[in-house]
C-alpha cells in the first residue's frame, strides 16, 4: 500500500489511510524487532550450551576424581626437573625420583590436590589403589574413556607356577588433555589390574614407573 491507493478519498479518510498504514509499519518494524530479539536469545543459548560443552571437554582436572573417590591411593606427577617444588608439609610421605628430563613425585592421596595445584606443568600421573577389575572398569566408564585396547600379562611365582595376571587397557577419554599415539590411535588412560597384588593402576596419558 503507498499514497496514491488514499488519493480519490476525502481529506480525512486520507489522513486515516495514512495513520493507518504508519501504524502498520510501526508493527512490523516491532515484529522485526521482536524477531531478531528472539533470534538473538536463541544464538546466545546455543553460545552458552557450546561454551558449556567445549568447557566439560578441555577442563581437565587429570586424575583428581580417583584419588578424591578411592581411598588408600598413591599418587605420582611426572614434572620438568625445572620445575620449582614447594614440598613444605609433605616431606614425611612424599617421595621424590629422577627420571630422564623429568621427576616423579610420590604422595599420598590425601595430599595429592594440594600439591597438583602447586605445579606448573604435569607430564602425567598415576594413582594406585587396593582393587579388582570392576573398580578398572568403573574408572573407564568415570573418564566416559572408550577401550583402544586390552592385553593380559600371565605373571609367575618364584618357583614358576602360574602366579596370577595384570590386565591392562589403553582407552582415550576428552576428558584429558594430553595424549600419545599407539599403533595409530590416541591414548590417554592406561588400567592395569594385578591380581597378585590385588592393586589397581590408572595413568594419564600412560602409567608412571611398574604395575
Amino acid at each position: 500500500m503507498t499514497a496514491t491507493y488514499c488519493g480519490h478519498i476525502q481529506n480525512g479518510e486520507r489522513r486515516f489511510c495514512k495513520i493507518h498504514i504508519e501504524t502498520v509499519n510501526a508493527g512490523k518494524k516491532r515484529v522485526k524487532g521482536l524477531s531478531r530479539h528472539f533470534q538473538a536469545q536463541r544464538f546466545g543459548l546455543f553460545l552458552g550450551i557450546f561454551l558449556i560443552l567445549t568447557g566439560l571437554t578441555f577442563w581437565d582436572n587429570g586424575l583428581s576424581d580417583i584419588y578424591n573417590e578411592y581411598r588408600e591411593t598413591r599418587v605420582c606427577f611426572y614434572i620438568p626437573r625445572s620445575e620449582q617444588l614447594d614440598l613444605t608439609g609433605f616431606a614425611a610421605d612424599t617421595a621424590i625420583t629422577k627420571n630422564g628430563t623429568g621427576v616423579i613425585v610420590e604422595t599420598a592421596g590425601e595430599n595429592a590436590d594440594k600439591l597438583r595445584r602447586g605445579f606448573e606443568n604435569i607430564y602425567g600421573e598415576s594413582v594406585t589403589f587396593p582393587g579388582n577389575t570392576a573398580d578398572a572398569e568403573c574408572v573407564i566408564k568415570m573418564y566416559r574413556a572408550k577401550t583402544v585396547c586390552t592385553e593380559r600379562i600371565p605373571l609367575s611365582s618364584a618357583d614358576g607356577s602360574p602366579g596370577g595376571e595384570i590386565t591392562v587397557t589403553y582407552a582415550y577419554s576428552r576428558l584429558l588433555t594430553k595424549s600419545v599415539t599407539l599403533g595409530g590411535k590416541k591414548v590417554n588412560l592406561q588400567a592395569a589390574v594385578n591380581t597378585a597384588t590385588g592393586k589397581v593402576t590408572i595413568g594419564t596419558p600412560l602409567i608412571l614407573g611398574s604395575y
